[in-house]
Formats: C-alpha cells, sequence, structure tokens
C-alpha cells in the first residue's frame, strides 16, 4: 500500500463511528509511524545549548504549545460533521 493510499484509508477510519473502523485507524497509524522524527532547530547562544543538552542528557521531548505554533493548520482538529451526528445519535448523547 502506498503512502497516499494508507493516509486516506486512515483519515476515513478515523472519521467513522464504526469501532472497527477506529480500531483500523490505529492499526494504520501504528504500522507506518516513523522510526524518527526530526526537529531541526538553529542553536546561536550557549544559553540555546544548554537548554538543549538538558533535554538530551535527559532523554526529555520539548514540544510547543499551540499558542506558539507559527502554522495555524498545526493543531487544527478534523471532523466530519455528517460522522459527528451520526456518532451522537447513535449513542443517544
Amino acid at each position: 500500500m502506498d503512502k497516499a493510499d494508507w493516509r486516506a484509508e486512515f483519515l476515513s477510519s478515523l472519521l467513522s463511528t464504526e469501532q472497527n473502523d477506529r480500531d483500523n485507524a490505529r492499526k494504520l497509524k501504528k504500522q507506518h509511524k516513523p522510526e524518527k522524527l526530526y526537529q531541526y532547530r538553529a542553536v546561536d547562544t550557549a544559553e540555546q545549548m544548554a537548554w538543549l543538552m538538558q533535554f538530551i542528557r535527559n532523554g526529555e521531548l520539548y514540544c510547543s504549545t499551540i499558542e506558539t505554533l507559527n502554522d495555524p493548520l498545526d493543531s487544527q482538529s478534523v471532523v466530519s460533521l455528517k460522522n459527528y451526528d451520526a456518532y451522537l445519535s447513535k449513542n443517544k448523547i
């Protein structure tokens, strides 16, 4: 399955109201997750290097808050209103 095919299937499964589809989405995500994830960042000062080394030494991961991201779509959720309405009706919410 090529990249476009699994992504389309993942999105369709993720937006489904059926539990089997949701399970399939989790399976696809696990199968296709990258082995490594990189972010390149400039280290221009001794303070920045010390900050970075703290994360490396402690095996930690730094993630920006939504407010500091430069792309407003980075934190956007995708919700299918049709599937959401079906979920609400099915679960009598």
